[in-house]
């Protein structure tokens, strides 16, 4: 039954290796092996106080928005492993990164953007189809994904797979900003012909 097959994706899911990693020195980004991400990197700013509770939002988090990314693309793809790069400042036990670096982040869970607040938000400086650098997440947003951020921004999850969609394949923003000229919320333009109003 596809209830069954659901639940039994969903364990393997949420038994998707995360594996706790110390800062060191390079790798390659996630690849896609059998529709799954393999080795997705996560890393913690340094200026991010030490907080267990993260790691633990970021796994809930993560196998929400892996759920979610199989729901969205007709059971394509999803997250089958992800790594969590610690601050070496961080108390927390965890093993050393072998080849993995902040550089190498997928995600990158720092403080706050003044420009963002705390939405999420992709850097993506290629053109449209070249993949992003990483996608920005705050303490906040991670802590708060299932109460105040899904009140203030929707669900997070489906935020995330959006941010993955700009991340891995290169989409462009297709959403604008409020009171920005440069980028609005939405065009509008009114024409007036011998008819009166015309849109």
């Amino acid at each position: 039954s596809t209830q069954s097959t659901w639940g039994s994706l969903t364990m393997r899911i949420i038994k998707t290796a995360i594996i706790l990693l110390l800062f060191q020195d390079s790798q390659q980004k996630a690849t896609i092996s059998n529709n799954g991400y393999e080795d997705i990197v996560v890393a913690i700013s340094p200026d991010v106080p030490e907080d267990p509770a993260i790691i633990d939002s970021l796994k809930e988090l993560l196998t929400r928005t892996s759920e979610e990314l199989y729901r969205a693309t007709r059971q394509r793809s999803y997250m089958k492993s992800i790594k969590i790069l610690l601050p070496k400042s961080w108390t927390y036990s965890a093993d050393p990164a072998v080849a993995e670096t902040a550089e190498d982040a997928e995600f990158f869970v720092n403080t706050v953007n003044p420009a963002y607040g705390h939405n999420p938000y992709t850097v993506q400086n290629g053109e449209c189809g070249e993949a992003g650098d990483f996608t920005h997440l705050t303490p906040w947003f991670v802590l708060n994904h299932d109460t105040d951020a899904q009140n203030s921004f929707g669900r997070t999850d489906k935020i995330l797979v959006h941010e993955w969609a700009k991340l891995r394949w290169g989409v462009f923003e297709e959403y604008g900003y409020p009171g920005d000229e440069m980028f609005p919320m939405f065009y509008y333009k009114s024409t007036w012909g011998p008819n009166g109003q015309e849109d």
